[in-house]
């Protein structure tokens, strides 16, 4: 009786194993179709403003197309829509630079929080 619970476990764990894996070659198979499909005048538009940018790496989702990027060292990301029109520039901060007064509003509202990074957003 103990062994067909141990083969009944095992079963189980091997079928949830099996059902993660293939979980996430379709999600890696998506994010690469979604890459393939990266509008020409988005990575255009962004190799202009960002001709300096290293380590480059593109996401699809909703007709938006956002690269995330390294720019002197500093994490950053921009959103363009299907026609290369910049959206949203993402901007890593150093958490030192924020205003007082959002750190003090951070501390009010949010006191058992703990702030680990920031980021300046700038849309259109």
């Amino acid at each position: 009786m103990k062994s067909m619970k141990n083969l009944m476990l095992a079963s189980v764990i091997g079928l949830f194993g099996s059902t993660a894996i293939a979980q996430t070659n379709k999600n890696e198979t998506s994010k690469n179709e979604s890459i393939k499909t990266i509008s020409k005048a988005a990575k255009n538009a962004f190799l202009n403003e960002f001709p300096n940018a290293s380590k480059v790496s593109w996401d699809a989702e909703d007709n938006m197309f956002e690269a995330s990027f390294k720019l002197n060292s500093v994490e950053t990301s921009a959103t363009y829509d299907a026609e290369g029109n910049k959206k949203e520039v993402e901007t890593e901060i150093d958490i030192n630079r924020l205003p007082e007064s959002v750190i003090v509003f951070i501390k009010k509202n949010y006191v058992s929080a703990k702030l680990r990074e920031a980021s300046k957003i700038v849309d259109d």
